[in-house]
C-alpha cells in the first residue's frame, strides 16, 4: 500500500511531462488543468469500483468514499475549470484557428483509457499479490482516499503547480493597497495586516450596521523558501458587531479555533484605522496597512 498512491502520482506526472516540451506555456497549462480533475476522479473512482467488484459488501463504504471525494475536491475542481476558461480565451485570442475542443477530444482518447488501465493494473497487482490480504488492502485504500491522499492536488502535481502559480499572479495583480470607505451605515476596507507570520496578505473587510455583521476575507501569500514554491491560502470569517457608534465599530471577541486566544476587530472611524486584536493567550495587535511596495518588488522579481 505504501507504493500504491506514489505510483498513481508518478503516472499523472509522466503524462504531464510528455506534453511540456511540445507546446507553448499557455497551451501546456491549459492541457494540464483542463483534464486534471476529470482524470483524477476517473482514476480514484476506478480504484474504488475495482474493490467493490471484489467485495460487494464494501459498496456502501465505497459510495461514501466517492461522495466525500467529490465534496472535498469541489473547490479545487472549480478553480481549475475557471483557470482553464481563462487560458482558453488567451490561446484562442492569439490563435483563433486552433480548435481546442478537437485537440482535447483527441487527448481524451489517450488519457481516459490510460487512467483506467494504469489504476486497474496497479491495484490488480496489489490485490492478487501472493500472501496478500486483498480485503484489508481495499479498506486501507478507502481510508487513505478519505484522508485526501488521492485528491486532485495530491495526485495531479503538475496541475496543482500551474494553479498555484496562477493564484500567486492573481494575488499580486489584484492587490489594491490600503483603502478605507465609511458611508455611515456600511463600511469596507482593504489592506495588509502587519506582523503576521506571512507578511504579504490581502484582507477585504466589510461591515453592515443593518445586519450587525463584520466579514473578513483574507488571501495570504505563503512563501516557504527552500521547502517549496509560494502559494495562496484563503480564509473567511464573520463576527457579530458589538458596538457601532460615531467613533468606533467593534466586533465581539471570537475564539481562535480551539485555543485560549480570542480575537476581535476594531475600526476607528475618526482615525480611519482598522485593528485586529488578539487577547488571552499570546496577546497581540495587528494594524491594517499597505504593502504596495512589497508587491511591486515581488512582481519585479518574478519577471
Amino acid at each position: 500500500m505504501k507504493r500504491f498512491i506514489p505510483a498513481i502520482v508518478a503516472m499523472f506526472a509522466a503524462g504531464a511531462a510528455l506534453a511540456a516540451p511540445a507546446v507553448d506555456k499557455d497551451s501546456y497549462q491549459f492541457g494540464v488543468v483542463s483534464g486534471a480533475a476529470k482524470y483524477a476522479r476517473l482514476g480514484t473512482f476506478n480504484v474504488v469500483k475495482l474493490c467493490e467488484t471484489r467485495f460487494s459488501d464494501l459498496e456502501p463504504e465505497g459510495e461514501g468514499v466517492r461522495t466525500a471525494w467529490l465534496d472535498r475536491n469541489a473547490k479545487t475542481e472549480g478553480k481549475m475549470a475557471a483557470l482553464a476558461t481563462r487560458l482558453r480565451a488567451k490561446i484562442q485570442a492569439r490563435n483563433p484557428e486552433v480548435d481546442l475542443d478537437q485537440l482535447m477530444a483527441e487527448a481524451d482518447k489517450l488519457m481516459r483509457p490510460a487512467a483506467l488501465d494504469a489504476t486497474t493494473k496497479l491495484i490488480t497487482e496489489k490485490l492478487d499479490a501472493p500472501n496478500g490480504s486483498p480485503r484489508a488492502l481495499c479498506q486501507s485504500i478507502f481510508a487513505e482516499i478519505k484522508q485526501g491522499k488521492m485528491d486532485i492536488a495530491r495526485i495531479q502535481v503538475a496541475a496543482n503547480k500551474v494553479l498555484a502559480e496562477a493564484e500567486v499572479a492573481d494575488f499580486l495583480d489584484g492587490y489594491k493597497g490600503y483603502a478605507f470607505q465609511d458611508s455611515g451605515s456600511a463600511f469596507q476596507a482593504t489592506g495588509t495586516w502587519a506582523g503576521l507570520a506571512f507578511p504579504l496578505n490581502d484582507a477585504r473587510i466589510t461591515a453592515d450596521k443593518g445586519t450587525g455583521q463584520l466579514r473578513v476575507s483574507t488571501a495570504t501569500l505563503v512563501a516557504l523558501g527552500a521547502l517549496g514554491p509560494p502559494f495562496v491560502s484563503t480564509s473567511e470569517d464573520a463576527l457579530a458587531i458589538e458596538t457601532w457608534d460615531d467613533d468606533v465599530i467593534r466586533t465581539q471577541a471570537k475564539r481562535a479555533g480551539t485555543s485560549q486566544r480570542f480575537f476581535q476587530y476594531v475600526v476607528d472611524r475618526k482615525e480611519k484605522t482598522v485593528t485586529l486584536i488578539f487577547s488571552g493567550q499570546s496577546p497581540k495587535t495587528h494594524v491594517l496597512g499597505d504593502a504596495t511596495a512589497q508587491v511591486r518588488e515581488m512582481k519585479a522579481g518574478a519577471r
